[in-house]
């Protein structure tokens, strides 16, 4: 949107991992970023000009655009934490997503893995657990941290996220589809308290004993359940519980 403010042109914008489906919006569950940022804005204006074929930016200021830059931008963070770890420092991917399936984002991702950049110690040449969750919504954010993460969800607490953690909300899937075929945008989260609320729903995912499933090596799937005395914690169970 944009709207005159005393001698100013101001552009709000309002970017999510879903879409405006009036049916789907009743059950599924997204993040959605709503922004005043001038620099956002110009990017959305230049996006939609690409869109309208008026326009063919060379960059763009925040925002990371598919099919042209968002792999490349991932793939070179990627290989970013996998210098970190070989190097000794910690390197660290967390990202959530409904599919990962692009063959080079995979390939990037092992590669990371067998340099150092794991999720937990057992599991030293695999991004593992992977895991998926199922229940009464559908939980459609797409979201990555950079030294927090894309594929794998862990019982192990989230780091720390200081301002020169990269965290990024999208719509888009890391699927040839999503990344090679489409236009699809990636928007930077810099607010603090957004980013510490972001850290707030993943760490409900990760610590989720109920609903989620962790891919083993062998390919397979096993459904956590709680440890005897342990309490139930399924993540929509305990996100409608904050809720009330």
């Amino acid at each position: 949107m944009v709207r005159r403010e005393g001698d100013e042109i101001r552009r709000y914008v309002h970017i999510g991992t879903g879409n405006y489906n009036p049916r789907t919006a009743r059950y599924y569950t997204d993040f959605g970023l709503l922004s005043a940022d001038p620099d956002l804005g110009a990017d959305l204006s230049e996006l939609f000009n690409v869109l309208t074929g008026f326009g063919a930016p060379t960059g763009y200021r925040k925002l990371l655009v598919a099919p042209r830059w968002m792999k490349a931008s991932f793939l070179e963070k990627i290989e970013r934490e996998a210098e970190h770890a070989r190097r000794g420092r910690q390197g660290r991917i967390l990202a959530k997503m409904n599919a990962l399936v692009d063959p080079e984002v995979i390939e990037a991702l092992y590669r990371a893995s067998q340099a150092g950049v794991r999720d937990r110690p057992d599991h030293p040449r695999h991004l593992l657990p992977a895991a998926r969750r199922a229940g009464r919504e559908r939980a459609d954010p797409r979201v990555s941290h950079r030294r927090a993460l894309p594929g794998a969800l862990t019982r192990l607490p989230l780091p720390a996220m200081p301002a020169r953690r990269r965290c990024y909300i999208s719509s888009a899937d890391w699927m040839p589809r999503n990344l090679d075929r489409r236009i699809e945008a990636a928007v930077p989260i810099e607010e603090p308290k957004h980013r510490a609320e972001i850290r707030r729903l993943l760490e409900a995912m990760l610590e989720d004993n109920r609903q989620a499933w962790e891919l083993g090596a062998d390919g397979r799937y096993t459904q956590r359940t709680p440890a005897p005395g342990e309490p139930d914690r399924g993540t929509h169970r305990v996100l409608v519980e904050r809720g009330r």
